[in-house]
């Protein structure tokens, strides 16, 4: 199979090769017999191309036209039609710059060079800030004068910003690094106290100047040290639910055996039923007695050789 990319619509000359029959050598003298080529639009019906391959030398040549060329994947099959002359070959086409092509993008079409687009942007900046200070409810940004004058580090504009900020935290709202560092640590405190972990330590809590890394490690620290501490009847029966209560009791405690069917065998064995005493085989109960619990083979001396259990 030869494989091409052509623009959607547009005639087009597909050059390709043919080979002899035995897959060797190139067919150089092959002759369409006028319904040697089928094209193939888009998984549709094969139909006889408009034109037939033409010999070109060594290779040859068919040209597409303009209506052909309207799908987004095509194949032109070449099969001999008479005796075999030549290997039957694909040509597979997939096309560009059209909504209905393959490729929607336009190959054609020049990206302008960073000179082009600093000019576009030069030419239409104001338009487009204007546009986006249309989308901003109750803005007063000027294009022409604040936003050049906010390039930098110190100028007024970026300094009556600050000053805005300092405004809006005058109800006490964090206005700096150092603040809400305390803002957090109180914050960790109170959840501390109320959800039962241990709080900052007096003596060791950072200062207010450490970033937010060091306040982290520093609970990390305590936590690690000290573990979580819950405090008194911080957890109820009420507030254990009853899927917690099942994994604690679905634990495999020794031998595959859960701690509920423990606890079922240990009920069986002190306040069960027992029956066969005397003999060598031995049964215990259910404290339902609904079944048999434990039933044990035993010697003489109430010695087990085998048990037999029943947990479910």
């Amino acid at each position: 199979m030869q494989q091409y990319l052509r623009k959607y619509g547009v005639q087009t000359i597909l050059n390709f090769v043919l080979y002899e029959v035995d897959g060797v050598d190139l067919r150089v003298d092959a002759v369409d017999a006028g319904a040697d080529c089928t094209l193939r639009k888009d998984q549709g019906a094969d139909t006889t191309n408009v034109n037939d391959f033409v010999d070109e030398g060594i290779g040859y040549s068919i040209t597409l036209t303009n209506t052909e060329m309207e799908f987004a994947e095509g194949l032109v099959h070449i099969i001999d039609s008479a005796t075999k002359q030549w290997l039957d070959e694909t040509l597979k086409i997939e096309t560009y710059g059209n909504a209905s092509a393959q490729h929607a993008q336009d190959f054609d079409t020049t990206v302008p060079t960073t000179v082009e687009i600093q000019a576009e942007m030069e030419a239409n900046g104001a338009s487009i800030l204007d546009a986006i200070q249309d989308l901003l409810p109750g803005s007063t940004i000027a294009a022409a004068t604040d936003i050049p004058a906010m390039v930098g580090t110190d100028n007024a504009a970026l300094a009556s910003v600050v000053g805005a900020l300092n405004n809006v935290a005058a109800a006490g709202d964090p206005t700096d690094v150092d603040t809400l560092m305390q803002y957090m640590k109180q914050l960790i405190n109170i959840l501390a106290g109320s959800i039962g972990l241990p709080a900052f330590p007096a003596g060791v809590a950072p200062a207010n100047s450490v970033n937010l890394a060091e306040v982290i490690r520093e609970i990390y620290d305590v936590i690690k040290t000290d573990g979580v501490v819950l405090a008194t009847d911080a957890v109820d029966a009420a507030a254990l639910k009853a899927d917690a209560v099942d994994l604690i009791w679905d634990e495999v405690v020794e031998a595959a055996l859960t701690a509920r069917q423990a606890m079922r065998l240990k009920l069986a064995a002190f306040g069960g039923k027992s029956s066969g005493g005397g003999t060598n085989t031995l049964t215990l109960r259910n404290p339902a007695d609904t079944k048999d619990r434990i039933v044990a083979i035993v010697d003489a001396n109430g010695n087990r050789s085998n048990v037999v259990l029943d947990v479910t």
